[in-house]
């Protein structure tokens, strides 16, 4: 007899397994952007239709005018788009299930927000071009405090564009360049006001007040609703360009291999902002210490050495899918590390050591400009040691030029079902990137982990 199985909805696991195979929201978005690309292009040959076969151009501010349409739609889908830039934005665990990492969160996020600026900027333009011929509503749209509904719009939209084109084109210390994200909520909360006022739908309403509620998440409700782990710093090591920080949790943190977390100090003498900066975890001591590893890039990781071992800290987090997705290969590894893109590898490698079944053949190349910024060589080579699936090598470009994707194929010798795994410099990976797909491999092939998060 056969046993009826009703159906039944997936555990949270099996969801964030699925979700990292496929990551839905990166499909949500595409089809979202080929649907106001369809519609848009359908809106403007309507109204160039319309003009034809009337033979006048100018229909100003006629609301039947699909141009009008076109100029209105824009404007929904770019506040909707904002309103899901601050959702990606938000660390919700939830979300960084959907998308596969928090790193891919960000990448979405600034995707998603460029689209956004587009969508409004055009919405503004294609709106005030049908206008031209009457004054008083061209009036309304420009000119600021004739409607105070459509000056909350210009506002929003004109904000938007400045705090945007300063992050892109202005090179800001990272304590700068957060706040000026955190004044985007301001325009995003002008626009909402003029999108609601003016259109008083629900399901707006509903989607600029998920937007507002994840911008103010992030400004400050995080830190009362998920506050992060508290500790105090057990050793602090200053190597050659890098500082390890080793932190004791005053309670257990379940923290994963290959995951990061950002750091705050709480209280110390250094001369250190307690604004939390992102690094990966490069070893997992027990479940309430951990180790971080910080290249010195910036003003802040410069002044890392200065902390003391008793310094009072926290870890917000952990974050990233880059260990989880280890879990998933099945077939033979290649990991490719380039200089301090190393650390989430150092504690993957550890747990490789406790795999139920740990025969998957593991080719580990670290790539760094010279011997003394190999810094963690004797550690991989002595845990490799303790791996009979497993082998390592160090690459000194500095010697042997750069890394090449066929270089890394030629040492694993090309297997069948490979999975890469790929973190270092953005110029690095985008490189590999390129010439991995330009040798056959396929996307889903290549996991890779983005730690430069602005």
């Amino acid at each position: 007899m056969h046993t009826l199985r009703l159906w039944s909805l997936p555990s949270i696991k099996e969801w964030r397994v699925y979700c990292l195979r496929y990551p839905l929201v990166e499909w949500v978005i595409y089809g979202m952007w080929a649907f106001v690309g369809f519609t848009a292009l359908q809106s403007l040959w309507g109204g160039i239709a319309l003009r034809w076969e009337s033979g006048h151009f100018w229909f100003a501010a006629d609301t039947a005018d699909p141009w009008y349409e076109l100029g209105t739609s824009l404007g929904f889908w770019g506040m909707l788009f904002l309103g899901l830039n601050f959702i990606l934005a938000a660390r919700w665990q939830w979300v960084e299930d959907l998308t596969g990492g928090l790193d891919r969160s960000y990448q979405l996020h600034a995707q998603v927000g460029t689209t956004a600026l587009i969508f409004l900027l055009l919405h503004l333009l294609v709106l005030a071009v049908q206008a031209i011929p009457d004054q008083q509503v061209l009036a309304q749209y420009l000119v600021p405090f004739v409607d105070t509904h459509y000056t909350l719009g210009m506002v929003g939209v004109v904000g938007l564009g400045l705090l945007v084109a300063l992050t892109l084109w202005v090179k800001l210390p990272y304590s700068r360049w957060l706040q000026s994200h955190q004044l985007m909520g301001v325009p995003f909360l002008a626009g909402s006001l003029h999108a609601i006022l003016l259109q008083m739908d629900w399901y707006l309403m509903a989607i600029l007040g998920a937007g507002c509620y994840a911008w103010l998440y992030r400004l400050g409700l995080y830190r009362r609703w998920a506050p992060p782990a508290a500790g105090k710093l057990a050793t602090v090591t200053p190597q050659p360009g890098v500082t390890e920080l080793q932190i004791q949790l005053d309670r257990p943190f379940a923290a994963q291999p290959g995951q990061f977390v950002f750091f705050n100090v709480r209280q110390t003498a250094a001369p250190l902002s307690d604004e939390p900066h992102p690094f990966s975890i490069s070893a997992i001591v027990d479940a309430q210490t951990v180790r971080i590893s910080a290249k010195a890039l910036g003003d802040y990781t410069r002044s890392l050495p200065s902390l003391q071992p008793g310094d009072l800290v926290a870890l917000s987090g952990p974050h990233g899918r880059f260990g989880a997705r280890r879990r998933l290969a099945s077939g033979p590894l290649l990991w490719v590390a380039g200089g301090i893109g190393v650390t989430p590898f150092l504690s993957m490698l550890q747990a490789e050591q406790i795999l139920p079944m740990p025969g998957q053949p593991l080719t580990f190349v670290w790539s760094v400009k010279n011997r003394q910024e190999a810094l963690y060589a004797t550690e991989i080579a002595t845990q490799i040691q303790r791996l009979p699936h497993a082998t390592f090598r160090l690459h000194l470009s500095d010697e042997e030029g750069y890394l090449t994707a066929r270089q890394l194929f030629e040492q694993c010798g090309q297997p069948a079902a490979l999975t890469v795994f790929l973190c270092g410099p953005p110029p690095m990976m985008h490189k590999l990137k390129s010439q991995f797909r330009q040798l056959g491999l396929r996307g889903s092939a290549l996991v890779t982990e983005e730690f430069a998060l602005r």
